[in-house]
C-alpha cells in the first residue's frame, strides 16, 4: 500500500514502481473497511452539559474536557455502558 505526504508522493514508493493511490482512495478504502467491521461515521455537537454528565459518570476526567480524543472515548463508554 502507498501513503501520500504532505502532498507529496512517498518516493520510496516511486523509486520501488509501485502506482501511486491518491489521498482520496486512501480515505474511501478506510471508510469501506470501517463499514465491514459495522462502523459509521458521524460529526456529532455537544452541548457543555453534556460534557458536564460524562464527567458526572466518571467516564470522561476533568481536565479532559477539552480533549476531543478523551471525549470520543468517554463517548463510547457510555454507549457501551447504555447500549450493551
Amino acid at each position: 500500500m502507498t501513503a501520500e505526504v504532505s502532498g507529496q508522493w512517498n518516493e520510496a514508493v516511486l523509486e520501488a514502481g509501485e502506482i501511486p493511490i491518491s489521498a482520496s482512495a486512501l480515505r474511501m478504502r478506510r471508510s469501506r473497511e470501517l463499514r465491514r467491521k459495522g462502523l459509521t461515521c458521524y460529526c456529532v455537537q455537544l452541548r457543555e452539559i453534556e460534557i458536564d454528565k460524562l464527567v458526572k459518570y466518571g467516564l470522561l476526567a476533568t481536565e479532559d474536557r477539552g480533549n476531543k480524543v478523551a471525549v470520543v472515548n468517554a463517548l463510547h463508554a457510555f454507549f457501551d455502558k447504555s447500549f450493551v
